[in-house]
């Protein structure tokens, strides 16, 4: 599988797309926020699995995206699309709650999952305590969510 991640691959739509179409018919894997819908029609036909990497709004600090995650995963609605959440201890439940519904409203296959942003540094059990309790957030509208931590930085390893 060819994987295309970036910094955000879907600024360099039209290279991958001829990329894709070169490869074919290896699978290719597009990872991205999901905010750029340029010249995404050119490129779902030839990409395999999509892996939203959906930077919901609360990460994001500065202004909300809901309307450029809705427009993007709109596009992707009949297609596999993996949406994954990263939240920290800050993270405020609502907002978890409106991603995961936001994926229910506009994706096809609704999977989803939450991953810890490598922030704070508190007990292991309290950040796991919290994690869990947002992902029962995204739950509430998604059920098909599940916690992806990166377990070697919960344990302080590099």
């Amino acid at each position: 599988m060819l994987a295309i991640t970036g910094g955000e691959p879907m600024v360099q739509h039209a290279f991958i797309a001829s990329g894709c179409r070169v490869s074919a018919p290896r699978p290719c894997m597009l990872e991205t926020n999901a905010m750029v819908t340029a010249g995404l029609d050119s490129v779902l036909p030839h990409v395999a699995a999509r892996v939203g990497g959906h930077q919901i709004a609360f990460e994001q600090r500065e202004r909300a995206l809901w309307d450029e995650h809705r427009r993007f995963l709109t596009a992707c609605r009949e297609t596999d699309v993996y949406v994954k959440m990263p939240v920290d201890e800050r993270t405020d439940p609502e907002e978890v709650r409106r991603g995961a519904r936001l994926v229910r409203e506009t994706c096809r296959t609704r999977h989803c999952s939450c991953s810890r942003l490598p922030r704070a540094r508190h007990c292991v059990g309290d950040v796991a305590e919290r994690l869990l309790e947002l992902v029962g957030c995204a739950q509430s509208e998604m059920p098909r969510t599940e916690l992806r931590p990166q377990l070697h930085k919960l344990m302080g390893l590099r």
